[in-house]
Parts: C-alpha cells; structure tokens; sequence
C-alpha cells in the first residue's frame, strides 16, 4: 500500500508541470487528471488505516482556509482547496451522516491536499533561487565528463574545449 502512496505522491508532483506556465502554457485538463489520479492513490495507499470521527471543533479550521483559498492565486491554492474538500468531506460523513467506516477516503485526500501545500511553497522558493542563481559552473566539467562518454563533443566557457 506504500507503494500506491509514493505513486500518488509522484503524480500530484507531475501535475505541477501542467498547471504552471514555465516552457508551454497551462494545459489544466491534464493538470487535473494528474491530481485526481494522485490524490485516488494516496487514498487507496491509506485504505487499510484506522476509521476515527473527527471532532467538530476542527471545522473551525475552515474559516482560515477558505480565506487563505482566496488570497493564494491559482494553482499555488490547489492544496488549500484539496485539504477544504476533504474537511468538508469528514465532516459531512461522520458529523451528519454519522457513517465513519469509510473515512481513509478523507484521509488520502488530506494528505494529498497537505503534499500539494508542501510542494507550493517549495516551488515558490525555487523560482525565487532559481532566478537568483540560475548558473552552476562547478557541474559543468561533471556534464562534460558525462556526456563525453558516449562520444559528444562538448564545450565549457566560451566554445573552448
């Protein structure tokens, strides 16, 4: 079941290729295929995981979120947003239904929705450190040395050898 956890973790990472405009722009239909097949592993991966009922008083986390929802801009809120569906989700199975055999389905889902927070906020200090310091001379006699081997000439500095 590890092994489904890792997966979705590896596809909510994938998705952020297609909900940021780096190279190409945004392509959401596949952004969010990669987010609903991830966050549906992670949430497989935690199937066999203890069935608890969440206290009432954490739906007053919701009143921050939902705010936070609103001032974060597109795609960098996605897990905001994730982890508010899946509160709203254990609140409404085990607070009004009182159905608390299937809440791993929650859980998969916040801990999607708190991956995708992780992975904001660390993209959002790569592109700061990115633009900064954009070279790394000290790799390119590793690159050079790497790609000599299979016969490619390469050049460092300038076009000298």
């Amino acid at each position: 079941m590890k092994r489904l956890i890792w997966l979705g973790i590896l596809l909510l990472s994938a998705s952020w290729m297609f909900f940021l405009p780096v190279f190409y722009p945004a392509d959401l239909v596949i952004g969010f295929l990669f987010l609903v097949i991830g966050i549906i592993c992670v949430s497989l991966g935690l199937y066999k995981a203890e069935s608890v009922n969440i206290d009432t008083r954490y739906l007053l986390f919701l009143i921050p979120l939902l705010l936070s929802i609103v001032l974060v801009e597109f795609p960098y809120n996605l897990g905001l947003i994730v982890i508010a569906v899946s509160l709203a989700g254990f609140c409404i199975t085990g607070v009004l239904l009182d159905y608390v055999k299937h809440t791993w389905i929650w859980k998969g889902v916040f801990l999607g929705g708190l991956v995708l927070v992780v992975q904001a906020a660390v993209m959002s200090f790569l592109a700061i450190f990115s633009s900064i310091y954009h070279r790394v001379d000290f790799l390119s006699h590793f690159v050079r040395l790497g790609v000599s081997i299979f016969g490619i000439k390469t050049t460092l500095n300038g076009g000298r050898p």
